[in-house]
């Protein structure tokens, strides 16, 4: 089966080859949205290796952190761009817990989410993990940090590959071992 065009046909369609080509220029110029922000190596106070950030936080102008004290669980809210984008936290809990007992009320962390050994649970959306070599405050006391990824005001929580949560739940769990939390002097 052979298609002819007659003569208004042709010309509809010569008339559309220009829109097209700008459409297609222009969405080839469009990209991501990049980082211009400098990726911290604290996260209020706490060292961390800036690589495990990168893959969590999202492209922005502009990073901003800050403790949300009260309760015995110091938290530590990641703003870019004014919108939260990662909460981390750091507690002291009872000898015979668990990653996974205290994943239960963690959010962002779900008690089926994959374990590594005994002192760590990680997914897609956030990590808990025990820290190991904390002088307890009191007899009995394990020091656990935690991290969740959020988007927006905080409510969604976004996904990445759960090798980069495993990744900074290590990082920051280590650097947690240098501050004075970890020497049991809860602030």
């Amino acid at each position: 089966m052979t298609l002819q065009f007659g003569p208004a046909r042709r010309g509809s369609t010569r008339a559309l080859l220009p829109a097209v080509a700008i459409l297609v220029a222009l969405t080839g110029c469009s990209s991501k949205k990049e980082r211009a922000y400098a990726l911290p190596d604290k996260l209020c106070g706490t060292p961390v290796a800036p690589a495990t950030l990168a893959p969590l936080l999202p492209a922005g102008d502009k990073l901003t952190q800050g403790k949300n004290p009260g309760s015995e669980e110091e938290r530590c809210s990641v703003h870019v761009d004014g919108k939260s984008a990662m909460y981390t936290g750091a507690l002291w809990e009872g000898v015979d817990d668990t990653p996974r007992r205290v994943a239960r009320w963690e959010q962002g962390v779900d008690p089926l989410d994959t374990p590594e050994g005994n002192d760590i649970i990680h997914g897609p959306t956030g990590a808990v993990a025990r820290v190991a070599g904390c002088p307890a405050a009191k007899k009995g006391d394990v020091m656990y940090v935690s991290m969740r990824l959020v988007e927006g005001e905080g409510v969604k929580l976004r996904e990445v590959d759960e090798k980069y949560t495993l990744a900074f739940i290590r990082s920051y769990a280590k650097g947690i071992r240098q501050t004075e939390r970890c020497a049991g002097k809860h602030q």
